[in-house]
């Protein structure tokens, strides 16, 4: 069949569909993931070439090309150049704006004569189509043939539309695993560079984590997983009079509160030494109001 034939869509492409999207579910490095979905896009619609560009605030910042090349795609993640001499980029800033599909060749894109490049390269199809995920604009599907026109019939963009619901999905997930990487190296940076000693526990009261400083202050290893009640009997805390502190009613009950608990305390570390420390358990909730956590801050008592 002629590649700019239209044809009903059928079940062998609802699977085909299922069986591409398949293979990017599980990816969630978005680096990956934008020149895998272009590949899949440009494949299934019978484009030459296509671009793919993901929304970053108001702007839109070219993430993936793919060129047809005989019988391969050549896709790349770096795209280098003015942009204005690669893409229609009147087009794309209105699709990607007004979140419409904008499809057609040089007789329907008369609104667009001032554009720089379908002015000098005068593709013979192109399809634009806004990616949009519960009404946030995540990317701009660019493609386009050079040979022949109508390329892109109904069939086809309704296949496109199924495929760029799947993208939405994929690339939302993807870009906030990309977010928690970004927030956890942060974390991780700050988590290690603090001059007080920071533990942080669950909601259950078992260690999560405990910083550098956090272990050199008390003198042992703090392993995740440790029962805050353990801490207590190899720490055996007591407050400035020598009276032990109990597990309970000492800081487990942060449980119960909003507010911090701020304590100054006396050690025994394990090296027999006696040290004193201020401490402050600061309770973590959610929206609700649930426990989800306690960051207790660690350090030599003044």
């Amino acid at each position: 069949m002629p590649a700019g034939a239209s044809r009903p869509l059928d079940q062998l492409d609802l699977l085909t569909v299922v069986q591409a999207f398949q293979s990017i579910s599980s990816e969630l490095r978005l680096d990956r993931l934008v020149g895998v979905l272009l590949e899949l896009l440009v494949r299934h619609s019978q484009a030459e070439r296509g671009y793919l560009l993901l929304a970053n605030g108001k702007t839109l910042e070219p993430a993936a090309e793919a060129e047809v090349e005989r019988d391969r795609i050549r896709v790349s993640t770096r795209v280098d150049g003015p942009l204005e001499d690669r893409v229609p980029l009147q087009v794309i800033i209105q699709a990607g704006r007004n979140r419409e599909v904008i499809a057609g060749g040089p007789d329907e894109l008369t609104a667009f004569v001032t554009d720089p490049y379908l002015a000098s390269v005068r593709p013979r199809s192109v399809l634009c189509v806004p990616i949009v995920r519960r009404d946030n604009l995540l990317a701009v599907l660019y493609l386009e043939h050079r040979r022949l026109g109508s390329t892109f019939s109904s069939s086809y963009r309704h296949l496109l539309d199924l495929f760029s619901n799947q993208a939405a999905i994929a690339l939302e997930n993807a870009t906030v695993h990309a977010r928690l990487i970004e927030a956890n190296r942060i974390l991780d940076a700050t988590f290690d560079r603090m001059p007080v000693g920071l533990v942080l526990l669950g909601p259950d009261l078992t260690v999560r984590r405990a910083s550098p400083q956090a272990v050199e202050i008390m003198g042992l290893p703090i392993a995740p997983g440790t029962p805050l009640v353990d801490l207590f009997d190899v720490l055996t805390p007591a407050d400035m009079t020598d009276q032990a502190y109990r597990y309970e009613p000492g800081f487990a009950t942060v449980a119960d509160r909003s507010d911090p608990i701020n304590r100054e305390i006396v050690i025994l570390t394990p090296h027999g030494e006696r040290l004193r420390l201020s401490t402050s358990a600061i309770p973590l909730r959610d929206e609700a109001g649930a426990l989800v956590g306690v960051t207790v801050l660690v350090s030599p008592a003044g």
